[in-house]
């Protein structure tokens, strides 16, 4: 008799770390896959949207709905001293395929160990009416990207996740406290 069995899409260490974030696993969690895998599982290189301070418990909520969350570690940052871990909580592979070629790789046990990591949701599924919730329906009609400084998460919304240049100046903006806290001069450079 086995009780418990993990594998593929199954790791129970994982799925208590997401729901410490807010987000309950449906069915499965793909952590750390690479950009092959995520290829597999559908993720296209996308290649203009606006940046706005808020924050939704909607977000996390939408993704606890999806039955597939994909989830990718990494840092900003090229020093270990001062670098700002990154957890992308996605319900798309291509979202997260995208954020993984802004992301430097790491050890995934280097973001349970950081003091003051980064948590990004992307929500590209979430229906307008949810957007319509959140006051912001018709401003962005391709998806929206917000951050919560004071949380240190940032929210993708729709096909926010595709605006490269918006995503990296709302991961430097939320990674450069923590930088400068640790005594490092954060500078773009992916």
């Amino acid at each position: 008799y086995t009780c418990c069995r993990e594998g593929l899409g199954v790791s129970y260490g994982l799925n208590w770390a997401l729901a410490a974030r807010g987000v309950i696993i449906k069915d499965k969690s793909f952590h750390n896959l690479q950009k092959s895998e995520l290829q597999k599982k559908g993720a296209i290189t996308i290649g203009n949207i606006k940046l706005m301070l808020s924050f939704s418990s909607s977000v996390t909520s939408h993704i606890s709905s999806v039955s597939n969350i994909f989830v990718q570690d990494g840092v900003i940052g090229s020093s270990p001293k001062c670098d700002v871990k990154v957890r992308v909580i996605s319900d798309n592979p291509s979202a997260t395929l995208s954020l993984a070629n802004i992301l430097w790789e790491t050890p995934s046990r280097a973001i349970s160990h950081d003091s003051c990591p980064l948590t990004v949701y992307i929500a590209s599924s979430i229906s307008s009416s949810a957007m319509d919730f959140l006051r912001i329906g018709s401003q962005a009609s391709n998806g929206f990207a917000a951050a919560d400084v004071e949380r240190s998460s940032l929210v993708i919304c729709g096909k926010a996740f595709a605006d490269g240049t918006a995503v990296k100046n709302a991961l430097a903006a939320l990674a450069a406290p923590v930088i400068f806290a640790r005594e490092g001069l954060p500078l773009s450079a992916r």
